[in-house]
């Protein structure tokens, strides 16, 4: 159960940093920001890493249930 809530807790902070990360890209590449970073990288980064929350949340999903005893 450990590992469990040890992972949500990842998956989620993968998912907020992710999301964060896609709406930085997209606000630099709108031009609206001056930045020195690639926009580019920034929303692959983001993404790639709000996929991994995600699958690691229905993994722990998943463990939750397999967890829980049968009637």
């Amino acid at each position: 159960m450990t590992f469990t809530r040890s992972g949500k807790v990842v998956a989620s902070l993968a998912v907020i940093f992710g999301l964060l990360s896609v709406v930085l890209g997209f606000i630099g590449a709108s031009g609206s920001v001056q930045t020195d970073v690639n926009t580019g990288m920034l929303i692959n980064n983001g993404i790639i890493s709000l996929l991994f929350g995600l699958c690691l949340g229905v993994l722990t999903d998943i463990s939750v249930k397999l967890d829980k005893p049968e009637n």
